[in-house]
């Protein structure tokens, strides 16, 4: 019988290190329904502007979310564990409303899924607005959200 296990390198091509929690996801151990089930309703749940209550239910007490870097040609930021990655998204959802929110997904293959967002972000202080899109790739094992990768053009990276 053919090993199913899936690769994980120490190290990406990007120079981030592959989360060993990430490295115990085997083929068998995820079941192609349940992650359907997880990820149309995290997809349903951010949709309603209900992003704290899908966090809260699906992610793991591990898990790791990857945004692109600020800095050109920096390495992307992550930060790991719940409650870290809990802190910053409050602290986003406390200085920006998400208004308009469309998902185009979810996009199931093999233990991920892939989400394409797009929104209208309003900064709470100043009231300005302005679109925002992403692709948010999830990687699940045994039931919770592992990993989250984002990937968007920073503000101001284009000017």
């Amino acid at each position: 019988m053919r090993d199913r296990t899936i690769p994980a390198l120490p190290v990406s091509t990007y120079g981030i290190a592959i989360s060993t929690h990430l490295q115990r996801c085997r083929w068998p151990a995820f079941d192609i329904m349940s992650i359907d089930h997880l990820a149309q309703d995290f997809s349903a749940l951010l949709a309603a502007g209900e992003a704290r209550r899908a966090t809260e239910k699906y992610w793991a007490p591990n898990v790791d979310c990857i945004d692109p870097s600020y800095i050109p040609g920096g390495n992307p930021e992550r930060v790991s564990g719940f409650e870290t990655a809990r802190e910053r998204l409050n602290r986003w959802l406390d200085d920006n409303s998400m208004d308009d929110v469309m998902i185009d997904g979810p996009f199931i293959t093999g233990n991920k899924f892939a989400l394409f967002i797009d929104m209208m972000v309003t900064k709470r202080a100043t009231g300005e607005s302005a679109p925002f899109s992403e692709i948010a790739i999830y990687t699940v094992c045994e039931d919770k959200i592992v990993e989250e990768r984002h990937f968007y053009e920073p503000a101001g990276a284009g000017e």
